[in-house]
């Protein structure tokens, strides 16, 4: 039985022999006598990912119909399938038609001016596979293979727009090989230590100007290191947690929310991106202390706000603690304490269940991603190996 969806004016909502749905744009209009005339224009499934997809296509397509009958009461001069869109036109109105937050719009906008760009006069209609290919393999010399990927996301994202407005009838981007980046790989260092965790907060607190706005900042940061360090949160966990969140009689942290992005705003709580992120995890002793510290130190409701109670910005913490370290000569981030707290506890044999659930995974094969090991380990594998 055919999916039954929203009912939209001017759109009739059909099956056809085959099972599939179809949705009939159909307006009336009057011609130049006066006469009554009927337009029609079919949107299939088939030619569409799914139902959903055509009938957008379709309500786009009314739209513009609409638009051009309003103006003179007659037959619309109707373009075949909009072949004035630019790829420029159909980038912009991916922004809408395929929702996303503003932080990611950015990183696509920034994509796009990196790579597409030339482009963005062409009709949409006149782009090929090989433009595609070609335009990719101009950045394998300069782009890592996570870049050429992404840069190829976004060329799938604008012909998926395309043909959700019904200006094309297929996708390029499917026979697209992804190219090997040749720009020498730099392998990123993931793991840290203790020591060095406490090298960080040292450095903080030498680099930081001696106003209480940013001492106060600066030792909000260092709390949510040593919270990370003893939690394994996410850095955007943990700085969106509020004194609700916090239970240090029953020693629980719960977890519900992120610093992260709507379509509209950047740097606002939002709620975690999964069912496996929200979870509640138990307060150690040595946590206990450092978050009863906290709540005593900070007035705020939110424990990881600023001196004037906005809320941390996750990027410029970062690149405060980077700026710091390597005014020091080490580097360090957040996010090593996060692959900290899971090497440790795959190293010490804690079950697959109870380091997924910790560390909020979807899988165990992720969790176990985040385990590295040191130079240390490595030796005493080879020390212990049974040669045979």
């Amino acid at each position: 039985m055919a999916k039954k969806l929203r009912k939209e004016k001017y759109i009739k909502n059909r099956v056809g022999r085959d099972g599939k749905q179809f949705f009939q744009v159909s307006i009336e209009y009057w011609d130049d006598g006066g006469n009554k005339q009927q337009y029609n224009k079919s949107f299939n499934e088939k030619d569409y990912d799914s139902p959903s997809l055509a009938l957008d296509a379709a309500c786009i397509h009314r739209n513009d119909i609409l638009v051009q009958v309003k103006g003179n009461r007659r037959k619309p001069a109707i373009k075949k399938e909009f072949e004035c869109y630019t790829v420029k036109e159909v980038f912009g109105k991916s922004r809408y038609l395929l929702i996303c937050s503003k932080k990611t719009w950015n990183k696509l906008n920034s994509l796009y001016k990196y790579n597409i760009q030339p482009f963005d006069s062409v009709n949409i209609r006149d782009i090929t596979t090989v433009d595609i290919q070609l335009s990719i393999n101009a950045r394998v010399n300069d782009s890592s293979n996570d870049k050429l990927a992404r840069l190829l996301y976004v060329w799938k994202r604008i012909f998926h727009t395309a043909i959700v407005m019904g200006v094309v009838d297929k996708d390029p981007t499917i026979a697209v090989v992804l190219p090997k980046s040749k720009k020498p790989q730099v392998k990123r260092k993931v793991m840290t230590t203790k020591t060095i965790l406490d090298d960080a907060i040292g450095a903080i607190r030498k680099h930081t100007h001696k106003t209480d706005e940013h001492l106060f900042n600066a030792e909000i940061i260092i709390y949510a290191l040593k919270t990370i360090y003893y939690t394994g949160l996410r850095p955007s966990e943990c700085f969106a947690l509020s004194r609700s969140d916090v239970n240090l009689n029953t020693e629980t942290i719960t977890l519900k929310n992120r610093i992260g992005s709507t379509a509209e705003e950047e740097n606002v709580l939002v709620a975690l991106k999964s069912e496996d992120a929200i979870r509640t995890l138990p307060i150690v002793e040595e946590l206990h202390d450092i978050l009863d510290e906290l709540m005593k130190f900070q007035d705020s409701h939110m424990l990881f706000a600023k001196f004037d109670g906005s809320l941390m910005n996750i990027s410029h913490v970062d690149s405060k603690i980077k700026y710091a370290c390597k005014n020091e000569g080490f580097e360090f981030n957040m996010y090593q304490l996060r692959h900290l707290f899971g090497t440790d506890l795959i190293t010490n044999n804690v079950d697959s269940r109870t380091i997924q659930e910790l560390m909020g995974h979807a899988s165990y094969s992720m969790s176990v991603s985040y385990a590295r090991s040191s130079e240390e380990r490595k030796k005493d594998a080879l020390d212990k190996r049974h040669l045979s």
